[in-house]
């Protein structure tokens, strides 16, 4: 091993589906006349606002929903002829604003839906196909954030079978955009020749175990303290060594490739190497495909087992997928030699694309370094390189551009530390290959992605701290969490430990799980539990798997039961827990249409908070759970006063972008609304958001995975953040950083594959260090920037600033103000200004 400090160049590996050809189905560019919208009748939802007109060939399609919306054709500044649709959400209470243009689609063709787009204010927006009538399927969305300037935006699907179709936009929140030139095609794609040998790289693990393979179980108490991971084993059938995966008793595994793209029509073939430590079947294929093998008898001894199939449906990407079932005892599996190659036949022994297997990794939490630190990493490659083998490798900022490349030699073992010193905050992106003495590549492109930020700020034992998060209760995420600035974490289902259905999975035998609860503390984390559901054994109908920790309780002695479980999990857990919220989400119909009611719902926050009463006077009880749109449930749950509960908790999914003043403030308008109930029915309690963010979070590692782009992301949890704190709510828990996410998989995780923090917790560290324990102070707006004040905090004084409609202002910070940018890096002013866009600066004195 020795030491390269080395400075950077570019080199960057990229895959392409191939280029396509399309009949026109149908086209639009807003000359035609407009309609205007229907008047409002009986079927309409009594608070809806829905006016003026829309393109002739599109309608609105939201008067179901507690909207206010109007449509226009707008003759200023088109993106060709003379008009275009102007889209103006004034509200979105409940539902969305969709907008909708139908046809018939054909079972099995490829449709790709085009469109151009402009907004104001960092406009988000859904777009893609949709059912048009019951059960209302949606077959392909994507998301986008709009610039003030036109852009094109497309999403291709295929079609499940004949059927009515919309290509639409969904709005969840106040905006105001525009729309032109909308098209839809009907796609094939030219063949192309499918890639050659294994289409899987480093899978004969031979130097190490990829961060980019994703395994997660599922199952078993045993598993709420375990951070089950992948491991290299020196037992191989391919060669000398493979992945060992272990399976807790009573549990199941789930272990994916990083992302595949595949060909719709092309056969592809799989064959793997297998053994356990007990005769077990497992079951492996093409993750949302129907190339699956059948379940596989596995024992002690390596098997190679091959299979394959044509694939039938477009699909953007996949992953190989292998699952692991639950057994009585533990068990571990051993994987080696695995190929996916694109023809009929697999091979008959294994093979790689290239002469090496080549990893780069880091040993640090979450790919997470601080200011002072020199971002480490180190190379792997196996067999050890010959002497004219080198590394090239390429470093990234977080637009993009490139800041440096190395080319170095490799000798000895061939584990290697790279040095890329002298980087500002922020993220990165770290490409890198072997290559041969003629510059052949040789390897696998390898990528990894990093954050340099500052150490978190310092604020005692966390309790006035606004930033929370969902995570496990087990080492690495605990100190994810604490290393990007969260110091609060909710045991949801990210960590089910409190639930009633843990703490009594037995009637009156309880389990403690005060491990993970003591590492978190330690950390210096505060801890918001949830007396939550109830087992199997308290209701009249198991609901099995996930949903058996909310079974409806039925049994005659409830409200007793339901007691004593307060009074045991307060009191266990007192000084180290001592805030609870009640229930997670009631207001779902799973709650309502399965036996529960608010009533029902009074009684357990009345029952859990005179237990905290007794049991822990300085405890705090968390309840209400409230959600936009659920009026019925928020009034039922407000009928036993405001007395029963010492804070009111609400939820709040979107992708919209934050920000404006008044009514269009979505976050001032809901927390407004919160109030306003509360008066209703007594004292008006602190408001805490205590789960929300996004569903679909795109991935800085595989920019072409869908959900909300990586670069949009910092811009995203600033603003929320900085509107919610501005509306009075004191704390924010995002969802979620758990179960690790395949390569490129579309969901809410904060975190890439192999763990890496996505940009959106990286920024949010950013925003915690700078203003986390600071009240806040005013709103302002000067010249078209609106500005979010924080009373001074650990010496300095904190305001972020952002364009109120997205387009770039000039905006003069005061005198000895420096600005920094959203990582915190100090931007250099221009005739005493800076730049600011949809994306915040802050101004610090």
């Amino acid at each position: 091993m020795r030491i390269i400090c080395a400075s950077l160049g570019a080199f960057l590996g990229f895959s392409m589906l191939g280029s396509a050809f399309g009949q026109s189905v149908f086209q639009d560019d807003f000359e035609a006349k407009f309609n205007p919208v229907p008047q409002k009748d009986k079927s309409w939802n009594a608070n809806a606002e829905i006016s003026g007109e829309t393109g002739a060939n599109w309608g609105d399609n939201s008067s179901w929903a507690e909207v206010g919306v109007s449509y226009s054709g707008d003759e200023v500044n088109p993106h060709s002829g003379k008009l275009s649709q102007h889209i103006d959400v004034k509200r979105v209470t409940s539902g969305a604003v969709q907008f909708t243009h139908s046809f018939q689609a054909e079972k099995g063709k490829i449709y790709r839906g085009r469109l151009w787009l402009r907004g104001t204010g960092g406009t988000t927006i859904t777009y893609g196909f949709r059912q048009a009538d019951a059960p209302y399927q949606t077959i392909g969305t994507e998301s986008a954030t709009l610039s003030p300037e036109w852009r094109e935006y497309s999403i291709e699907a295929e079609m499940p079978k004949d059927d009515k179709v919309f290509f639409m936009i969904w709005v969840n929140s106040p905006s105001s955009f525009w729309m032109d030139d909308a098209n839809i095609d009907i796609v094939e794609f030219k063949p192309v020749p499918p890639p050659e040998g294994n289409m899987l790289a480093n899978a004969s693990f031979e130097a190490g175990i990829p961060g980019n393979w994703a395994y997660h179980a599922e199952g078993s108490d045993s598993l709420k303290f375990r951070d089950i991971r992948p491991k290299s084993a020196d037992d191989g059938a391919a060669g000398s060594k493979s992945m060992s995966i272990e399976i807790p008793k009573e549990s199941s595994g789930t272990l994916r490739s990083p992302m595949i793209i595949p060909s719709k029509g092309q056969a592809y073939s799989i064959s793997i190497w297998l053994k356990a430590t007990r005769e077990v079947k497992i079951h492996l294929g093409l993750a949302d495909t129907k190339i699956w093998s059948p379940k596989l008898s596995v024992g002690p001894e390596w098997k190679r087992f091959t299979f394959g199939g044509k694939l039938d449906t477009f699909k953007k990407f996949t992953w190989l997928q292998i699952n692991f079932p639950q057994d009585k005892e533990d068990y571990t599996v051993f994987v080696d030699g695995i190929m996916l190659e694109a023809k009929a036949e697999p091979s008959k022994e294994y093979s790689s694309s290239f002469p090496y297997e080549f990893m780069i990794d880091t040993d640090r939490v979450g790919h997470i370094f601080f200011d002072e630190e020199k971002a480490m990493f180190k190379i792997s490659a196996a067999p050890s390189p010959k002497d004219d083998v080198k590394a090239k490798i390429v470093v990234q900022d977080f637009s993009g551009k490139e800041l440096g490349a190395s080319s170095f030699k490799l000798t000895g073992d061939g584990m290697f530390i790279i040095n890329a010193d002298n980087l500002k905050r922020g993220m990165f992106k770290l490409n890198a290959m072997l290559v041969d003495a003629e510059g052949k590549q040789i390897s696998h492109t390898e990528e990894l992605t990093w954050a340099r930020i500052p150490r978190p700020a310092e604020m005692g034992d966390g309790r006035n701290s606004y930033f929370g998060i969902h995570t496990p209760m087990v080492g690495e995420y605990i100190q994810i969490a604490r290393l990007t600035g969260q110091r609060w974490v909710r045991l949801h289902d990210s960590s089910m430990i409190a639930k009633w259905k843990s703490l009594e999975p037995v009637e009156g035998e309880y389990k403690f799980y005060d491990e993970g609860i003591s590492q978190a503390k330690k950390e210096g984390l505060m801890i918001l539990g949830m007396l939550d559901g109830a087992p199997p054994w308290m209701g009249s109908k198991d609901r099995g798997g996930y949903w058996s920790f909310w079974t409806i309780p039925t049994r005659a002695d409830w409200k007793e039961k339901w007691r004593n479980y307060c009074d045991t999990a307060i009191t266990h857990y007192k000084g180290r827990i001592d805030h609870w919220e009640i229930w997670n989400e009631p207001w779902g119909q799973w709650f309502l249409e399965a036996g529960g009611d608010p009533k029902m719902y009074v009684e357990f926050m009345r029952q859990a908070k005179e237990s905290a009463a007794k049991n822990n006077p300085s405890a705090t009880i968390v309840g209400v759970d409230a959600y936009a749109g659920h009026d019925k449930w928020t009034e039922g749950a407000l009928q036993g006063g405001t007395d029963v509960f010492d804070v009111f908790s609400f939820h709040d999914y979107s992708d919209a972008i934050a920000g404006g003043a008044g009514t269009a403030n979505r976050c001032l308008q809901q927390a407004d609304q919160w109030r306003k109930w509360q008066e209703r029915f007594g004292k008006v309690k602190p408001i805490w958001n205590t789960e929300g963010g996004v569903f679909e979070l795109g991935s800085f590692l595989k920019p072409n995975a869908n959900g909300l782009k990586y670069n949009v992301q910092p811009a995203y949890i600033v603003r929320f953040d900085t509107c919610l704190r501005a509306a009075g709510v004191q704390k924010f828990f995002y969802y979620a950083i758990h179960l690790d996410p395949a390569e490129g998989e579309n969901s809410c995780r904060a975190t890439e594959a192999g763990r890496a923090i996505k940009p959106l917790l990286a920024a949010r560290a950013i925003f915690a260090w700078l203003t986390d324990g600071a009240a806040f102070k005013e709103r302002t707006e000067t010249d078209g920037v609106e500005s979010y004040a924080f009373e001074p905090i650990r010496g300095r004084q904190v305001t972020v600033s952002w364009s109120v409609d997205g387009q770039e202002k000039k905006m003069q910070p005061p005198a000895g103000a420096s600005v920094l940018d959203i990582w915190g890096n100090e931007m250099a002013l221009t005739d005493g200004a800076v730049a600011v866009g949809t994306t915040p600066v802050y101004i610090v004195k």
